[in-house]
């Protein structure tokens, strides 16, 4: 079961977890887990590192992970660093991309 950060909430700071966290609210700070999905209502102002991470809301920073899916939904401002990406039509993204071959998520 993911945590989730509802629609409702915002948070100021780091967030760890071993599994998996879905965001609709807003988090200002940098995001650790297993799998990162910012929900079409969420916001994220940090980094986020993970091993998949999906936007169908907003992000402004950094992202590393070894799977990206920018849904169309998304508004993407930020530099990202994969091993494979996908970009939806209709996303909007503004930043810098490096792949890289690694199976380690990095950020």
């Amino acid at each position: 079961m993911a945590s989730t950060i509802s629609a409702e909430l915002k948070i100021v700071g780091d967030l760890t977890s071993d599994g998996d966290i879905e965001i609709d609210g807003r988090v200002e700070g940098k995001i650790n887990g297993r799998s990162v999905t910012v929900g079409p209502r969420g916001h994220v102002h940090g980094a986020i590192l993970a091993e998949s991470v999906r936007i169908k809301g907003a992000i402004e920073g950094e992202i590393g992970a070894m799977k990206v899916a920018l849904d169309a939904s998304s508004v993407v401002k930020a530099n990202i660093t994969y091993q494979s990406l996908s970009v939806d039509a209709g996303a909007f993204f503004v930043g810098s991309v490096h792949g890289t071959a690694s199976k380690e998520p990095s950020g």
